[in-house]
């Protein structure tokens, strides 16, 4: 009979209510066997009589009975009757009414009714219908706000046997007005057939959600046993735009319509998906075409997915899920992925591979000495008011670095649903990353996520992190704006041993730094953006790499021929036995809480300053001293850009400020060049301009003096 797919699958009725998916079946059923029940009683009438009355005398007579016996009026606009053999039927324009006092449209109408009645059976005393079809059925199932149903009849006559029906053209609609459901299907075919001591069914039909048809196809094995709230088996199969549902298994009406079996769903696009069902998919991934297949156990208020095949780009894996739908939805279970790859699942592209021949330069930027020279003397210039006007930087407009995204969060989904789920995976791919045996456990309560990375292991290292975010808390003072700039973040990383060129190299092609890591980060922040949550992050970091270097720099010959022009040298490097550093975080800036040590075989250098997490903006203030021989003053070094492409560079204006306490590159090494041209003559310009200038204090005018006056050695004199 008529079977309705929201109710038996995607829409379940609430506990302890007549199943919806039933009704058309058993109100159809019973109300044609009632009819044909009081036709049996006017078959023996014309068994008798042999020539058949006219057909206005004997349908009163049937339709004064079906009220006598149902309560309900039953309108027929025209009749005929024949025997051909067996007992014919043929009703036109049939109306089955409500029951008295209840508004709304009948329960029942049809175009046509055309029905066959074993003679036999009939003689004796009891109705076999072979053959019953009904064209143009419109059902109409409806429970009032008082609770009141017109679907209700009395019991069913025993005496009366169906063991064909057709219906075609049909329709149903299913209305509850109490629960504030609604569901209706067009284009509904099907037959019913009686094949030994059961009654096979097969529907199909068209239904409408969300402005999208869906087509649906029904096999029911027994429905006399589904009728009684016997286990039955059924195959239901949907179709539409958006998502293909295939199920096989029974179900148990007495058990809440619980459905026992298998299933396979496929959609063509899970965001397409989300929106069509009334949700927000997650913003920052990109899903691709994705299906369900397993075992599933499912009723109104629980749907427990086992042994299921997860099939989608980047997340293939294997879930044991639950879905408790007693309240709030709340998802546990666990989620088992051979390889989790993150590049693809975010829609960004995979970095190409260097093979070993050819390692690519990191993006670092080494200033050369006297170009940084001179940009400090301009800046000096500048200072001390002597730059011509012609002199002033021209100010341009640079887009502010960015390394996250300035999309707005949404985070509604997190107040949807509760979660407690652990997600293994094999393997770990982001970007140039490969990490292998991931754990995460994931829980949302209330819409805050609580996300905990128990295991990670990244070359030879291991990582371990937390990421708690909650969406804006709702308060009737607040608009939909004000909310979203609520959105507050907490996080934790921990890494232990990991290869600091392991994590750099997905910023770069080729990291300029190695050595074992040990980082422990504590922060937190709010705002509306990736880059707002990180713009504003409040805390702690530290961190200590041993037993690396430098690649691909050797800071010692940079130093002693500090006039030449350096750039990456795969052949080079500078060794150290440890880099540490310690760090405050306010508003996303990593602020120096004591100067970065870094103890190498031929250099030493501290550093402070700077880092904006938000931007990746680097400010750093470098002191480098060579191991001995020479003895000298701290070499001032400067780091600027930004994460992804530093530059380095002499720091002069420190030379010039604080001369007792660092010293130029000169006190290790003369240049075998004398200072060139355009050089020279700012710094005549300067000490020309500012001869009796208070602003240029001595210290600062001996260092610039002593850029002139220093000789240009010869070459077997120099130092290397």
């Amino acid at each position: 009979m008529l079977t309705d797919p929201a109710q038996t699958g995607t829409q379940p009725s609430a506990p302890k209510q007549s199943d919806p998916a039933a009704k058309p079946r058993r109100t159809l059923r019973y109300v044609l066997l009632s009819a044909l029940g009081v036709f049996a009683l006017v078959a023996v009438v014309l068994a008798v009589l042999i020539i058949l009355p006219p057909a206005s005398l004997v349908t009163p007579i049937i339709v004064k009975n079906f009220a006598t016996q149902t309560g309900r009026e039953l309108k027929v606009g025209s009749a005929s009757y024949a025997f051909k053999p067996d007992f014919v039927i043929h009703f036109d324009n049939v109306t089955l009414a409500n029951p008295q006092g209840m508004s709304g449209p009948d329960l029942l109408q049809a175009g046509a009714l055309d029905a066959r009645i074993d003679l036999i059976s009939l003689v004796k005393g009891t109705v076999t219908v072979t053959d019953l079809t009904i064209t143009q059925p419109v059902l109409t199932l409806h429970k009032d706000k008082s609770g009141q149903s017109n679907w209700a009849f009395p019991a069913q006559n025993a005496k009366v046997r169906l063991t064909q029906l057709s219906l075609v053209k049909g329709s149903a609609s299913y209305q509850d007005e109490q629960a504030g459901q609604s569901f209706q299907m067009t284009d509904i075919a099907g037959t019913l057939s009686q094949k030994a001591a059961v009654q096979e069914a097969k529907i199909t039909g068209t239904t409408v959600w969300r402005a999208e048809p869906i087509k649906v196809d029904i096999d029911v094995a027994d429905v006399q046993a589904l009728a009684a709230g016997s286990v039955t088996n059924i195959v239901a199969v949907a179709a539409s735009k958006h998502v293909n549902v295939n199920a096989t298994g029974s179900v148990t009406p007495t058990d809440r319509g619980r459905f026992q079996g298998t299933f396979n769903v496929s959609t063509p696009s899970p965001p397409e998906l989300a929106r069509w069902l009334g949700s927000t998919p997650p913003t920052g991934v990109r899903l691709s075409a994705a299906s369900l297949s397993g075992q599933i156990d499912a009723t109104p208020n629980v749907v427990a997915l086992q042994k299921t095949q997860l099939k989608l780009d980047g997340a293939n894996s294997v879930l044991d899920v639950r879905l408790d739908l007693t309240t709030k939805p709340k998802l546990t279970g666990t989620i088992d992925a051979p390889v989790l790859d993150l590049t693809v699942l975010s829609g960004t592209s995979t970095p190409l591979r260097a093979s070993a021949e050819a390692t690519p330069a990191p993006s670092l930027n080494v200033t050369p000495a006297y170009e940084s020279l001179s940009a400090d003397l301009d800046k000096l210039d500048r200072e001390l008011g002597s730059a011509p006007p012609s002199a002033a930087p021209q100010a341009t407009a640079t887009a502010t670095p960015s390394l996250w995204s300035n999309e707005t969060l949404d985070l509604a989904m997190l107040s949807e649903i509760d979660m407690d789920v652990k997600a293994t995976a094999g393997k770990v791919h982001l970007g140039r990353l490969d990490a292998t045996s991931g754990v995460l456990a994931v829980a949302v309560k209330d819409g805050k996520l609580d996300m905990s990375i128990q295991q990670l292991d990244l070359d030879k290292g291991q990582v371990t992190g937390r990421l708690q975010l909650q969406g804006p808390q709702k308060s009737q003072a607040q608009t939909a704006q004000t909310q979203a700039s609520q959105a507050q973040t907490a996080i934790t990383v921990g890494l232990d041993n990991v290869p600091v060129e392991s994590i750099l190299k997905e910023f770069a092609p080729s990291a300029p730094l190695r050595g074992a890591t040990k980082l422990d980060l504590s922060a937190s922040g709010q705002g509306r953006t990736q880059r707002d949550l990180v713009g504003s992050l409040t805390g702690k970091a530290s961190f200590a790499i041993s037993k690396g270097a430098i690649a691909g720099f050797d800071l010692r010959s940079m130093i002693l021929e500090w006039w030449r022009s350096w750039s990456f040298d795969p052949a080079r490097k500078t060794e150290f036995s440890v880099l540490q550093g310690n760090y405050d975080i306010r508003q996303g800036d990593l602020r120096s809480v004591s100067d970065l040590a870094f103890r190498g075989k031929d250099v030493d250098i501290s550093s402070s300053g700077n880092i904006n997490l938000s931007t990746g903006v680097v400010d750093q203030s470098v002191r480098l001293q060579l191991t001995p021989p020479p003895t000298h003053l701290p070499i001032p070094l400067k780091v600027s850009g930004t994460l992804t492409k530093p530059s380095v560079g002499l720091d002069w204006s420190s030379i010039f400020g604080s001369p007792k306490e660092v010293g130029g590159p000169s006190q290790v090494a003369l240049s075998p060049q004398p200072l060139p041209p355009d050089v020279k003559q700012k710094v005549q310009n300067i000490l020309s301009a500012n001869a009796n200038n208070p602003k240029l204090a001595q210290q600062t005018r001996d260092a610039l003096q002593s850029l002139l006056s220093t000789p240009a050695p010869k070459a077997d004199d120099q130092k290397k």
